[in-house]
């Protein structure tokens, strides 16, 4: 059996089918297959490809993305969490003001 340019024995074969079997010109020969069917093969694998790499590029943006709304996120809530810190503390200076008067 013939993939690439590697003489397979039968059970090399059954071991090997799936990772070993390449879409080269040796292959389609080995095996009967026409030029034309071995061309359209080779560009949907070329699309299939293209495809992919789209794909990952794709996530990639998404993921960028959500990354900077996760860190706008934690960036306002630090800020929220800050104000609401300083109207408390005001607060209690407002209180312990109040109370000194009161008693003063």
């Amino acid at each position: 059996m013939c993939f690439g340019s590697i003489l397979f024995t039968k059970q090399m074969a059954k071991n090997a089918w799936l990772t070993a079997t390449l879409l080269t010109p040796v292959f389609f020969a080995c095996h009967g297959v026409s030029t034309a069917v071995m061309l359209l093969l080779q560009v949907e694998l070329q699309a299939e490809r293209h495809l992919r790499r789209e794909a990952q590029q794709e996530v990639m943006r998404m993921r960028s993305a959500l990354d900077s709304l996760q860190q706008k996120h934690r960036a306002d809530q630090a800020y929220l969490n800050d104000m609401i810190q300083r109207q408390r503390q005001s607060i209690e200076q407002l209180t312990r003001q109040l109370q000194k008067d009161e008693d003063g």
